[in-house]
């Protein structure tokens, strides 16, 4: 539902109407935020002040650990001190400000497997951990980088298990991970479309993924 901050507003409040995401909702919401006169210029520091009050996900969360992301790039947040003029300038439905914050104290640390190559990654256990886990897939990895891929769970009995396609299906799942000393520790495969599956490689792709060397082999 959307929220109008209107209450006893003078002449000369700010106003400021912005459709906000919550990282991990489907659809964003429209608000309408009021800054009284002692704020001149109000920024997104500003604005990190007004929304817990308002967001009953955000009721628990320190200011400081909100983070705000324009819509197609959430790996960089955007600075505090960006004003609301400029972001309610680029303002939509379909380009909403996207809010991102920590769902747990706890830390997610992913042991990440590409056909015969591993990684061990770790990030916070935030609205943003589906992202951020792909970043340092995609460091890691160069044959990700602008692929179509995602993540198979690795079950402790040696099987598959559910296939995370998006960041709503791994923050759900994620949730469900048990801690394990304040940890979340996650086995996941790194499904690539199009890629054949390890058991189809032969010599040359198994020297080419070990060393970074293609060697020419007859099949």
């Amino acid at each position: 539902m959307s929220f109008m901050d209107t209450a006893d507003t003078p002449s000369n409040t700010q106003s400021y109407v912005l459709w906000i995401l919550l990282e991990g909702d489907e659809e964003p919401v429209k608000y309408n935020f009021n800054f009284g006169p002692d704020i001149q210029d109000p920024n997104l520091n500003d604005l990190k002040a007004k929304l817990p009050p308002l967001v009953d996900e955000l009721k628990n969360v320190k200011p400081k650990d909100i983070h705000f992301f324009h819509f197609d790039a959430r790996i960089h947040p955007i600075h505090s001190n960006a004003l609301l003029q400029d972001i309610q300038a680029d303002n939509a439905f379909s380009n909403p400000l996207v809010v991102r914050y920590p769902l747990s104290k706890a830390q997610v640390v992913a042991h990440c497997q590409l056909s015969i190559q591993r990684f061990n990654g770790r990030v916070g256990h935030s609205t943003g951990a589906w992202y951020l886990l792909r970043k340092q897939a995609e460091d890691k990895f160069e044959e990700l980088r602008g692929a179509d891929y995602w993540f198979i769970e690795n079950r402790s009995d040696g099987t598959k298990g559910e296939e995370l396609k998006d960041e709503f299906q791994f923050n759900g799942w994620l949730d469900d991970v048990p801690k394990t000393n304040r940890s979340k520790i996650i086995s996941l495969s790194i499904k690539v479309e199009g890629m054949r599956s390890y058991s189809d490689w032969n010599l040359g792709d198994i020297t080419h993924a070990l060393t970074g060397v293609r060697i020419d082999v007859f099949p």
